[in-house]
């Protein structure tokens, strides 16, 4: 029969305890030095650069006004003056881009090259209505429930006089009987 030293069993688990409370403690003043250090950064950050100019931003947020209330002919105008802006941005913004990669010293076809393959285009449809449409989803909803699939288009049908069939003229005159 083995007998249990519960002495030892006892000042063992009392050991145990205080070092979880211990290693319980350390880990609490790191998590709080952690995010002391984490806030500091925080504060410090810089502002990240807008890669369009607050007055390009500004045409942007008019034009939208200019369209919601209907005015098409200045929505036009503020559309083409946009654009131009937008192209100047992109512009000044490639020039920065080249320039960054000068003065660090790396390669200017690699920068030129990440500068192209980052550059967004932006896919619209034009509706038969005239409306232009730049939403994924709605450009989806659009072509799927476009003419494409519920055809209006009328087909004409004639009768084939060997048996009173109808069938609809798909098929140029000389193959209007399908093979059998």
């Amino acid at each position: 029969m083995t007998s249990i030293n519960w002495d030892k069993v006892v000042s063992f688990a009392s050991k145990r305890e205080d070092s979880v409370s211990d290693n319980i403690d350390e880990e609490y003043n790191r998590l709080v030095e952690h995010l002391h250090d984490s806030a500091t950064k925080a504060k410090s950050l810089q502002v990240a650069k807008r890669r369009l100019s607050s007055k390009t931003l500004e045409l942007i947020r008019q034009r939208g006004i200019a369209r919601a209330a209907g005015n098409y002919q200045q929505t036009s105008e503020l559309a083409k003056l946009c654009r131009e802006a937008i192209k100047e941005d992109l512009k000044e913004r490639r020039a920065a881009v080249m320039d960054e990669a000068a003065e660090a010293a790396k390669s200017i076809r690699k920068a030129r090259r990440s500068f192209a393959n980052y550059k967004t285009k932006m896919t619209s449809l034009r509706r038969p209505d005239g409306t232009v449409t730049a939403s994924r989803r709605a450009m989806e909803k659009v072509i799927y429930d476009s003419d494409l699939f519920h055809s209006h288009v009328y087909l004409p049908t004639h009768h084939l006089k060997q048996d009173e069939y109808i069938a609809p003229s798909l098929l140029p005159p000389k193959y209007d009987m399908p093979s059998r």
